[in-house]
């Protein structure tokens, strides 16, 4: 890792920056939550760009075409660490389908009959190894990976940073 004191909002903004045009085409919205009063983020800030880019992506691409809705938020958790959440409002997965999509290579999308919302999955299929990169990046940074779903209801991915990674110099994991 190429460790540095992260500011989150310096890393979302320019990744919705960048997913911007992908999304005002899936006519989906992109909201940032991220309190100005956040402490830093001790970490490499290339992963965590890779780790959002991954996550805004995939929900980006599961939001409905019509009223889409992802949303970034950041905040202190219980023990002085920070969560970094990721939601959106889109088609979701089956509790059995999670372990597939955290296999490298795994694809659920297209196993949901019905559930396509008018948008061509087909087309937006990707390679299948975002979550796995990111639960890979989320852990070399000492951190968590959870990931919550529901179908037609949508996904929550929350990645969660240890609280030695929270401000000032980062202490020893």
């Amino acid at each position: 890792l190429h460790e540095e004191a992260c500011n989150l909002s310096l890393l979302v903004d320019p990744t919705f920056g960048m997913m911007q045009p992908r999304a005002c085409e899936a006519a989906v919205a992109l909201c940032m939550e991220i309190p100005d009063d956040l402490p830093s983020l001790h970490g490499d800030a290339s992963q965590i760009r890779q780790m959002l880019t991954n996550l805004i992506g995939n929900a980006i691409k599961f939001a409905p075409a019509k009223d889409g809705r992802v949303r970034v938020r950041g905040e202190l958790t219980e023990d002085g660490g920070i969560a970094l959440t990721i939601a959106d409002n889109g088609i979701g997965m089956r509790p059995e389908q999670i372990p597939v999509a955290l296999d490298a290579f795994g694809q659920v999308h297209g196993h949901n009959p019905g559930h396509n919302q008018g948008r061509d999955r087909v087309a937006e299929r990707g390679s299948g190894l975002g979550l796995p990169l990111t639960r890979a990046l989320i852990a070399l940074h000492g951190g968590t990976f959870h990931i919550d779903s529901r179908l037609g209801a949508g996904t929550t991915v929350r990645l969660t940073f240890p609280p030695c990674r929270v401000g000032g110099r980062m202490q020893r994991l």
